[in-house]
């Protein structure tokens, strides 16, 4: 009876501690040893992370610094290159919002919105297809298109050799020399170029290119199975754009400004300092050079660093500002950005009995991974970074990272799996 008694006030006195604002003290040193273990195993250079509930920050920390060079110390307001999770934090917003005015509705199509695409393969895919995935189209790529080896022969190669010592990803790499096309891509500015790094500028006619690639891509017998890719949110960022009669960036700079985010948007060197942008990867791809400032995703650099897939920046602070929201059912600060039954339309998975548990716009997982759970949602990005929300506890988990600095070929992030035990270890705090 006695050690019942003790189990139950030990309880007690843990939802208490976690009522009061902080995290538990246990859990938090192991999260912040967890972070520090593979700080000094070069996972990343620096890293923001914050964890949360619907109304406050349980703990929040930076650590690390900008780069290698161990100058420039991580703060609060570092921007990070979030990647992939621009999907959510961006086109789903911005959609979400559509949604609520009844602009657009889940079985609205392709060609409805994109004339370029009307009587292409294209023209009946859904917004819901897009969302969710299921739309049969496979992963794209366009700088093959833009740049060539200077001395012929293939780009890539399987074996590391002097003409192809650079090495990209697992057995792969690099043909030493390339020119580039001359015809897309310049090394000066030019009247209504698009700058996708500091010494290189891409002519607007790339989404020609980028038309043809993506429905070539498309595999009908794929319609309907789940194959994540960019291609899905770079054709949602053009039918938003085309309801709207703005740019992406212009709807999602609304938006964020609602939650009274002011570290938020794309192309950042156009706002901020270089000095509060963590880099990314020493391209050797396709602007051969260090990146920083500039978004490090292919795409959307193209795309004129809004791709709809990528390109957004922003710090910890801003994006639980937004997890917040969701978590209050659309909520922030006494003002209703998004209504409760949209959050619940997009946070849900309407293709679980297929076994395809994505949201729209929004990452979930099955019951069987630690990040699963109807409740659960988020998105990563291949820079380092995610956010994950649980909408049954009421809790928020924001981690960011520039794990790619100074090689994407860095996996270490991704293996030690420190972002699924950071989030395991905050769920355990609240049973």
């Amino acid at each position: 009876m006695k050690s019942g008694l003790i189990a139950i006030f030990l309880l007690l006195g843990t939802v208490l501690s976690t009522r009061s604002g902080e995290l538990p003290r246990r859990e938090e040193e192991r999260m912040d040893s967890m972070i520090r273990r593979e700080l000094s195993a070069r996972a990343f250079p620096g890293a923001a992370f914050l964890c949360g509930t619907a109304d406050q920050t349980l703990y929040t920390h930076n650590y690390g610094d900008l780069d290698y060079t161990h100058t420039v110390p991580v703060t609060d307001s570092t921007l990070y290159d979030v990647a992939s999770c621009t999907k959510v934090l961006s086109t789903t917003f911005v959609l979400m919002r559509l949604y609520d005015q009844k602009k657009i509705s889940l079985e609205r199509t392709v060609g409805e919105f994109l004339p370029r695409f009307a009587g292409t393969p294209l023209t009946t895919l859904t917004i819901q297809e897009l969302l969710t995935h299921t739309s049969g189209l496979k992963p794209t790529v366009v700088y093959p298109d833009l740049i060539k080896p200077a001395h012929g022969g293939k780009l890539f190669n399987g074996h590391r050799n002097e003409q192809y010592p650079y090495l990209v990803d697992q057995n792969l790499y690099m043909v030493r020399n390339v020119v580039q096309d001359s015809v897309y891509l310049s090394g000066v500015p030019r009247p209504g170029y698009r700058q996708i790094a500091d010494s290189l500028w891409v002519n607007p006619s790339v989404d020609t290119i980028m038309a043809r690639k993506i429905i070539r891509s498309y595999d009908p017998g794929r319609r309907g199975r789940y194959l994540y890719n960019d291609t899905n949110m770079y054709l949602l960022r053009l039918i938003a754009e085309r309801i709207t009669g703005r740019t992406l960036e212009e709807s999602t700079a609304e938006l964020f400004a609602e939650l009274g985010c002011t570290d938020t948007g794309y192309r950042p060197l156009e706002w901020t300092s270089r000095e509060r942008i963590a880099p990314t990867e020493n391209d050797k791809l396709l602007r051969r050079g260090p990146i920083q400032g500039f978004v490090h995703d292919e795409l959307a650099a193209v795309s004129g660093g809004a791709g709809g897939n990528a390109g957004l920046f922003s710090t910890a602070s801003d994006i639980a500002r937004f997890c917040q929201m969701i978590l209050n059912n659309g909520s922030y600060n006494g003002r209703q950005i998004i209504t409760p039954a949209t959050i619940d339309t997009f946070t849900s998975s309407p293709l679980s009995a297929k076994g395809i548990y994505r949201g729209l716009g929004f990452d979930k997982r099955g019951a069987a991974s630690a990040f699963g759970g109807p409740d659960c949602c988020g998105h990563t990005g291949f820079t380092g970074t995610i956010f994950w929300i649980d909408r049954s506890k009421k809790l928020v988990m924001v981690f960011l990272s520039n794990s790619i600095h100074p090689t994407r070929t860095n996996k270490r992030l991704s293996a030690s799996q420190l972002r699924l035990n950071l989030w395991k270890t905050l769920q355990a705090a609240y049973p």
